[in-house]
């Protein structure tokens, strides 16, 4: 049966340790899991146990990159999930990398899409039709989107078009009233808002 031959802290990392069996190296392992494994020089190791742990060691390295791919903004389960395809990681691995998540909160796609439409409503005005279409892509599901959508106002929908209407309206200075009304309805329409808020939009603007 192989044997750990020795076991040395990385030059780069000490929290990580190189794992030597039968005076080679075999593979990294971190130094929580080096503690919950016993691992220590002189011990006889199975090959499946060896596999455990090169397998452990592979999860540890994803789930760091995953963190770092949620500390830019949140994320949702399927922007994760294309994350760890593109990484071309297996499913074993992956399976660990969403149970630690999960443990810890990371995976709540009714808080993203609470965050993505606060986000979206403050730095990008758009209507909620646009929401919608952006939170379905991001693979939120309809009942999520329905409950978060729900709770922006019509008040402050109106509200948010008029604002960016007032904005655009400054590049049709030159054109007659019935074409400005014609281009900011098409205008509104494309950013989302549907034709209650519009019409209303375009009420106050006359």
């Amino acid at each position: 049966m192989p044997q750990i031959t020795a076991i040395e802290p990385q030059k780069k990392d000490k929290t990580r340790f190189n794992i030597y069996i039968d005076g080679e190296f075999a593979f990294g392992l971190d130094a929580e899991n080096l503690a919950k494994e016993k691992l220590q020089a002189g011990q006889k190791i199975s090959n499946d146990t060896i596999n455990q742990l090169i397998v452990l060691n592979e999860f540890v390295k994803v789930y760091d990159k995953v963190l770092r791919f949620l500390s830019y903004r949140p994320r949702s389960k399927k922007e994760i999930e294309n994350y760890l395809k593109k990484q071309q990681v297996g499913s074993r691995v992956s399976g660990l990398v969403f149970d630690k998540l999960a443990k810890y909160n990371y995976l709540n796609d009714y808080q993203f899409a609470k965050w993505w439409t606060a986000n979206r409503l403050r730095f990008r005005p758009k209507g909620k039709n646009i929401l919608k279409a952006e939170l379905i892509k991001k693979g939120i599901s309809r009942q999520i989107i329905e409950q978060v959508l729900e709770k922006v106002s019509p008040n402050l929908q109106e509200e948010i078009a008029l604002a960016v209407a007032r904005k655009q309206i400054t590049k049709y200075k030159n054109l007659k009233q019935a074409e400005v009304l014609k281009k900011l309805t098409s205008f509104l329409a494309r950013r989302g808002f549907n034709w209650e808020t519009i019409s209303d939009v375009i009420s106050r603007l006359k």
